[in-house]
């Protein structure tokens, strides 16, 4: 019964062919995207392939041309599917690699006729026939690779293991060492020149020499687990090499002799592999570098051990910054990625690496847990290649490494032309660049220049009308480029590529004068200025634009592009729709912000951080009600270093939420030492700041009360802050945890209020028991008629919510005195203090209980130096 695989998205027409064709005699299996196409044609190896050509993830043209380039799958017959009767159809199929092509909706005669002149052509291998001499080479060297990295490694091991008191091992290592020469030189000797090889001789031999070479797979195994008792961490690196050359070599005779038993699955407790195909083809030695981020170190140490004996060179990171401090240091073909990690999730560290590579650079295979298809989207969307799902299926795992690292190569590869826009693509602005960079004459001559371009909104664009107009108004981009370099008229070669969704590259060489550029940038901007007609609607789109002139001596292409893309998020920092020229100091702020998240990833455990307190105070009698707590961070090189300078990168790479759970303890610890002190009723108070990232913690809700069991404050003085901007955009999910938190009795405060988004309809639903007025209004109560209108609009507000309402940023005393007259009781600010370390907010404490006012002038001068003049 021939195997046909259909590789369809659409539900109704799979079904209905896979009927008709399962009562014509085929046996039917089916892919729903090219992606398991591929998976399904490696691991199940159809009789023929059925393609459609519009499919999700991986396209039917891809697919095909993946299938073609795999020798495993290249000779199987394969058809594409398409709903077009486009002229051009046929030839892009054959382009693929397809062997045959049929339109939609499907002549069920017309493709059973192709589908048996296509079987009935396809080449039989005859047992008995010889093997070619390339098939035979191929073979030989496989083995011979194996071998010589057993022997190769056995010899290292030996001598380390004779040098270093671990003589005791020294003789099995010998008698593997000795085993392995041994079989080498029996199969080379059944694999002699003569020609004569068949694949019935072949199975033959490795029937007979696979019970020795299991036996050596168990002798490393032994080696391994003993070198692993005795903490011989370099001889251990060796005696895994060792293992892994041999388990490669078994997968090899597993080839030659498809009968042979499969190998029993590795028993690891609390992982559970899904064992289905054990016959998938190993990769070949050194064919890809991967990390593993996975955060369960039998899940991760699992996977390690069942890639690495496939051949691949693993490497392994706990949590998303250990991965950061790795790629930052070293090359990776591929990285498994957990989606679910504390701290700095998978999707965090996602958002970090496609900053700075891109999907093919770098493919990101996410795995995940989760079942909720809105989680893999987002992945998707955030750049990932593709995911799998646990527990996991190895060779699904294997299928996809695979056609991810032979699509990264494939890329490579690829034609020099966007078939989107027609533009220059990556590979063929590469090579421009490598070109102009080798020509750049020294000081005093001509020179290059790069310009990237990134549209401004046009995710909106996107998501408002779809993606059929986003490419339309791409290919306008496109257009709109090609005339502005026209208009400029330039003498020397410009290269205009399309790198990305919606990012281009203008490449100008050998240029006249150093101002060029800037005249391309302009004349770029004002272009894209007018607007352009997309289904009768009038859409305006304007564009950031990076410009790196010249090259430094060393630089790569690759340098370059980075380089422009650092000035081009500059550019959008600054206001978008503009260019911003480079300067080396982006690149040293971006080199600073990596050694920053890497640092700070230790910050905690050296002990570096430290809690200030600046004083909450009751504005008529100026006696402290309590603390808001600060964070500042000790660093051991760059000295006392503010919020500003590491919150934002705690905030991307997810450190925040241990940098919380930090505070929260610290600050309930000492509150409740000072609540002991000064007795007070009602107690003394704590704030907190509290980062959105934190509410998504799913142990954030357990810490807090943890906290508060293990302090005893009452849970009434302990408030914690969020931004009003920050609590908007994620304001559905904050509902139920700012809920929760409430029902603890925790108070809840909206910090700087009246910068955002105010409006009554969300204070009502979100738990928020009181007010902080941002310290602009503040600043400028005194002395502006509109500020102050606000400030007492709020106040207003409050009042009528049955809120607290509290000021920051309260300098001078005319300030104070305004607030007093609008009915503002609490605030805090410079004018009583400046954020303390404990011992000096402990004197402020002493004072304010012995009845004296808090203020600069009567406390400020007596207590030691601050930590942290700026306003945090």
């Amino acid at each position: 019964m021939p195997k046909v695989l259909l590789v369809e998205d659409n539900e109704m027409n799979r079904d209905m062919l896979s009927r008709r064709l399962t009562r014509r005699g085929f046996e039917v299996i089916v892919a729903v995207d090219g992606q398991q196409g591929v998976e399904s044609a490696t691991r199940e190896l159809p009789d023929i392939i059925l393609m459609d050509m519009n499919l999700p993830v991986l396209d039917g043209w891809e697919a095909s041309r993946l299938l073609k380039a795999s020798e495993a799958t290249r000779s199987i017959p394969l058809v594409a599917l398409t709903a077009h009767a486009m002229a051009d159809d046929r030839a892009r199929a054959m382009e693929a690699g397809c062997d045959d092509y049929d339109t939609k909706p499907v002549d069920l005669p017309r493709l059973l006729a192709k589908l048996d002149r296509l079987l009935a052509n396809k080449p039989e291998r005859v047992r008995n026939e010889p093997l070619s001499a390339e098939a035979l080479g191929e073979l030989r060297h496989k083995l011979k690779t194996s071998f010589n990295q057993i022997l190769g490694y056995a010899e290292i091991l030996l001598e380390d293991v004779e040098n270093s008191g671990l003589q005791d091992i020294a003789p099995a290592l010998g008698d593997l060492h000795r085993n392995a020469r041994g079989l080498l030189e029996r199969i080379q000797k059944a694999l002699g020149n003569d020609g004569g090889v068949s694949l019935e001789k072949l199975e033959a031999l490795a029937t007979e020499v696979r019970p020795e070479v299991e036996q050596l797979c168990e002798v490393c195994g032994s080696l391994t687990i003993v070198l692993s008792g005795k903490g011989a961490t370099a001889a251990l690196a060796d005696a895994e090499r060792i293992a892994s050359a041999t388990r490669q070599l078994l997968s090899v005779l597993r080839q030659m002799c498809r009968s042979s038993a499969p190998e029993p699955d590795e028993a690891v407790s609390g992982v559970e592999i899904v064992a289905s195909d054990r016959e998938s083809s190993p990769a070949e030695n050194g064919a890809g570098r991967l990390l593993i981020v996975e955060d369960d170190a039998a899940n991760r140490n699992l996977l390690r051990r069942r890639l690495a004996r496939f051949g691949y060179a693993v490497e392994v990171a706990e949590d998303g910054p250990a991965a950061l401090e790795k790629i930052s240091q070293d090359r990776y073909d591929l990285v498994l990625l957990d989606q679910m990690m504390p701290g700095m999730s998978g999707l965090d560290l996602l958002k970090l690496l496609r900053g700075t590579y891109s999907a093919s650079e770098l493919p990101v295979i996410m795995v995940t847990a989760l079942d909720q298809s809105q989680k893999i989207v987002e992945a998707l969307d955030q750049g990932a290649n593709d995911y799998v799902a646990k527990p996991v299926d190895m060779p699904v795992v294997m299928a996809r490494i695979q056609a991810q690292l032979a699509r990264s190569k494939a890329d490579r590869h690829t034609k020099l032309s966007d078939p989107l826009t027609g533009l220059s693509n990556r590979l063929l602005l590469s090579a421009r660049l490598a070109e102009a960079i080798a020509w750049q004459p020294g000081l005093g001559g001509t020179r290059l220049a790069v310009l990237l371009l990134d549209l401004d909104g046009f995710k909106v664009v996107n998501d408002s009308f779809g993606h059929g107009t986003g490419d339309r108004l791409l290919m306008e981009v496109a257009e709109r480029l090609k005339s502005s370099i026209a208009k400029c008229d330039l003498t020397s070669r410009a290269t205009i590529a399309r790198i990305g969704g919606d990012e281009f590259v203008i490449l100008v060489e050998r240029l006249d004068n150093a101002d060029q550029p800037e005249v391309v940038a302009q004349t770029v901007l004002e272009s894209l200025a007018q607007p352009i007609l997309l289904h009768g609607l009038s859409v305006t789109i304007s564009a950031s634009i990076g410009v790196v002139l010249g090259a430094d001596e060393g630089a790569s292409p690759e340098h370059l592009l980075r380089d422009a893309d650092l000035a081009m998020y500059h550019a959008k920092e600054l206001g978008k729709n503009r260019w911003q020229m480079f300067d080396p100091s982006l690149r040293e702020r971006v080199q600073t912000r990596m050694a920053t998240a890497i640092e700070l990833r230790h910050a905690v455990e050296r002990n570096e951080l430290l809690a200030v307190y600046q004083p909450m105070i009751h504005l008529q009698t100026r006696t402290i009600l309590g603390f808001e707590v600060l964070l500042r961070w000790q660093h051991p090189e760059r000295g006392l270093l503010l919020p500003a300078e590491f919150i934002s990168v705690a905030e991307e790479t997810g450190l925040i939420v241990p940098l919380g759970e930090w505070i929260i303890t610290q600050a309930c610890r000492q509150l409740r030492i000072w609540q002991n002190q000064f007795p007070s009723s009602p107690p003394l108070g704590m704030n907190v700041n509290l980062s959105v990232k934190q509410l998504r913690d799913p142990n954030l809700l357990a810490h807090i009360q943890r906290t508060l069991a293990e302090t005893g404050i009452p849970p009434e003085s302990l408030k914690l802050e969020l931004t009003e901007s920050s609590v908007i955009s994620e304001i559905e999910s904050a509902k139920d945890v700012l809920g929760k938190i409430q029902a603890m009795r925790v108070g809840l405060k909206l910090d700087d209020f009246g910068t955002g988004y105010s409006s009554l309809s969300y204070l009502r639903t979100l738990h928020f028991d009181s007010l902080k007025i941002d310290r602009s209004f503040v600043e400028r109560l005194a002395s502006d008629r509109q500020s102050r209108a606000i400030v007492e609009t709020i106040i207003s507000l409050a009042d009528t919510l049955r809120m607290n309402v509290d000021a920051e940023g309260i300098e001078n005393e005319p300030q104070l005195g305004e607030l007093i007259k609008l009915g503002c009781a609490t605030g805090q600010g410079f004018l009583f203090s400046k954020p303390v370390e404990a011992h000096a907010a402990e004197k402020l404490l002493e004072a304010s209980f012995a009845g004296k006012k808090t203020s600069g002038e009567h406390i400020w001068d007596t207590l030691p130096a601050t930590i942290g003049q700026e306003r945090d």
